[in-house]
């Protein structure tokens, strides 16, 4: 599609159903209502197996839910996959943001996902929720090799003083406990566990 001279890739593809996965879950109608109500509502963010240090590759931009002819429902969606050359400015649309979630948190608060459902992973959840005062919320990621991510977000910084404002807003003593809650978890951990520590704000 020519869109204002700018080529954009659309595709065409199934994001979800009401089938059991790979995991073992099942969505259910009123779950992939609300995911197709949230992409016609917003742009979301298409990146690989969810893996956060790669860039955005594109994003979904319209979605419907449909009746397979097996009975069970689905959510068909058009996505635009991104070209090198595209601008903020090309890809401006119709005018629609990504979405941003931003917790307005007196501490920090956390997202995890399946990966810390293990006796261990459950124990630093509750560590963290001690400390913060905060319940972590839990994350669904569907991908092929999920990469297993802790979100750990406290007011906003800029680039590159993301130590900083991390230590000014939670102070001094705050810090040092969640650092050494989250080193003593992570030092045990080896490369094969893929996982991923970030800062979000």
């Amino acid at each position: 599609m020519n869109w204002r001279g700018i080529t954009i890739i659309k595709c065409k593809g199934r994001i979800a159903t009401t089938h059991v996965d790979l995991h073992g879950d099942r969505l259910t109608l009123e779950a992939l209502n609300s995911l197709a109500r949230q992409i016609n509502e917003r742009y979301l963010p298409i990146s690989v197996n969810h893996d956060i240090r790669q860039p955005t590759i594109g994003r979904l931009v319209s979605a419907e839910v449909v009746k397979m002819p097996d009975g069970e429902y689905a959510v068909d969606g058009i996505s635009e996959i991104f070209e090198p050359s595209d601008t903020l400015a090309s890809l401006t649309g119709d005018g629609r943001k990504m979405n941003i979630e931003v917790d307005n948190v007196e501490t920090f608060s956390v997202r995890y996902d399946r990966a810390f459902m293990s006796e261990e992973g459950k124990e630093l959840l509750q560590e963290l929720e001690d400390l913060s005062g905060q319940k972590p919320q839990p994350t669904i990621k569907k991908a092929l090799e999920p990469i297993s991510i802790l979100l750990i977000g406290v007011g906003i910084f800029s680039l590159g003083a993301i130590g900083t404002g991390f230590f000014s807003k939670l102070g001094e003593d705050l810090y040092e406990k969640l650092k050494k809650t989250l080193v003593n978890y992570y030092e045990k951990k080896t490369s094969a566990d893929q996982i991923l520590f970030s800062f979000f704000d």
